[in-house]
This record gives C-alpha cells, sequence and structure tokens, in this order.
C-alpha cells in the first residue's frame, strides 16, 4: 500500500503530470455516468446493476469524508476539485435511485426480483430497499478503506474503473436487449479503463509505486477483455428498433 506522506510527495514533485491525470480520470468519468443517466432517462433503463451504484456512492461519500486531507494535510488543488466532484456523483447517484424507483419497469426489474409474496413492488417499498441499499454501499467503502489501510481510499477508486469495465455485459446478457446501453457508453469505458490503466501515464501510476507493480497491469488486461466483451454482448443483441420516449432514436 502507500502512504500520505508519498502523496504529499508525489503532488509536489510531479503536479502538472497529477493534475493532467486526475482531470483526465474524472471528465471521462462524466462522461460514463453523462452518457448513462441518459440512457435511463430515454430508455428508462440504467446501465449499471444497483449494487454498483451502491459502491460507487459509497465511494464518492468516503472521498467527501476525507475533506480535511484534501484541504489541510495534502492541500493539493486538483484533490479539491476532485472533492467537489465527489459530490456531483452522490446527486447523479441519488437521482438514478429517483428515476429508477418512479418508473414502473425499471422499480420492478432492479427491485421487484426480491419481494417476497405476490404483487408488485410499490415505490415506498423500493425507496427503503434502495437508501438501505446505499447505506450499505457507503458503511462497506469506508470500512473497507479503513480495514486495507487505503489513507486516501485511491486504491478503492481504481476498484470502480475495473467494476466498470466487467459488469455492465452481464446486465445487458440478463436483459437480452440493448436497452440502458449503448455502444458510445461503451466507447467511453474502454477510454476510461486505458486511462486507467496505461503505464506511466495513469493517475496512479504517478500518485504511488505500488500501482507500477505486475499485478496492477493484470487487473488492467482483465479489465479491457471485459470491455471488449461489452462490445461483443452488444453486437449479439437485437438493435434498437424502437424510439425513445421523447419520439427520438435511440443512443447507438
Amino acid at each position: 500500500m502507500y502512504t500520505i506522506d508519498q502523496i504529499v510527495t508525489a503532488t509536489q514533485t510531479n503536479s502538472t503530470a497529477i493534475s493532467i491525470a486526475c482531470i483526465l480520470v474524472w471528465l471521462v468519468g462524466f462522461l460514463q455516468y453523462g452518457s448513462s443517466v441518459y440512457l435511463q432517462l430515454s430508455e428508462k433503463r440504467s446501465a449499471w446493476w444497483f449494487w454498483q451504484h451502491a459502491w460507487y456512492i459509497g465511494h464518492d461519500f468516503t472521498f467527501v469524508m476525507f475533506f480535511q486531507k484534501w484541504f489541510f494535510i495534502i492541500d493539493f488543488w486538483t484533490f479539491k476539485v476532485m472533492w467537489a466532484g465527489c459530490l456531483i456523483f452522490i446527486g447523479i447517484e441519488l437521482f438514478t435511485l429517483y428515476n429508477v424507483i418512479k418508473d414502473d419497469g425499471e422499480r420492478q426489474e432492479v427491485f421487484g426480483r426480491y419481494k417476497t409474496g405476490k404483487g408488485s413492488i410499490s415505490k415506498q417499498e423500493a425507496w427503503v430497499r434502495g437508501l438501505i441499499g446505499y447505506a450499505f454501499g457507503i458503511v462497506l467503502f469506508y470500512t473497507l478503506t479503513v480495514a486495507l489501510g487505503d489513507p486516501c481510499c485511491f486504491f478503492l477508486t481504481m476498484s470502480t474503473n475495473f467494476i466498470v469495465a466487467i459488469f455492465p455485459a452481464f446486465l445487458a446478457e440478463e436483459r437480452g436487449s440493448r436497452r440502458g446501453h449503448s455502444m458510445w457508453l461503451g466507447i467511453f469505458i474502454l477510454a476510461g479503463t486505458i486511462n486507467t490503466f496505461c503505464p506511466v501515464t495513469n493517475m496512479w501510476y504517478n500518485l504511488a509505486p505500488c500501482f507500477q507493480e505486475p499485478w496492477y497491469y493484470v487487473l488492467g488486461v482483465i479489465a479491457v477483455i471485459g470491455c471488449i466483451n461489452y462490445f461483443r454482448v452488444l453486437a449479439s443483441l437485437p438493435k434498437k428498433d424502437y424510439l425513445t420516449a421523447s419520439g427520438k432514436k435511440p443512443l447507438w
């Protein structure tokens, strides 16, 4: 693992490279999330599993809770911008949950499968399940950050990019449809994956030596394979032959 002192030293000695790398990570992240939100609004399905959203909001809350580290201990402007970005991501996650619950079809897909007894799941029941799931994600992420000795949660931050490269393909396969998914989203996921694991230029490589080890690049290879699998799955599914709720062609 790494130490806060290593992060401070890196930001002082390699500030330009780290700033550029950090900004790229967050820009691609917003492209991915922007596409996901657009797909959910237009096609009434999210590209991520609910547990992914719970893990992501866990990351964002943990990052925000480390306010003192970003603003007073490390005191590096790029991390302060990233802190603000995580506040925006928290809002996006809550907005995503709201849209899941508002739409009858997606609400049943996400939460209805776990309902015991007859009948569909109500909005109130979905809110309870959704907020409990988000709370579990926050507690789990923060607890693992502490237990692993991940002082700035950068190790687990990397896990969010690994997960998004692997698991959306399985959701598309389960649905048997491209609904809520897109080749454009796949391109943004691939770009984010390459940006995360590419040697020398990625944010993690520049932050600490532990992210320059072979295990990191093995994860990168697996993640790229996951991205390729996402394209494979979408190509095997029927093309979108419907119009969105607004009467427009769906996102490719």
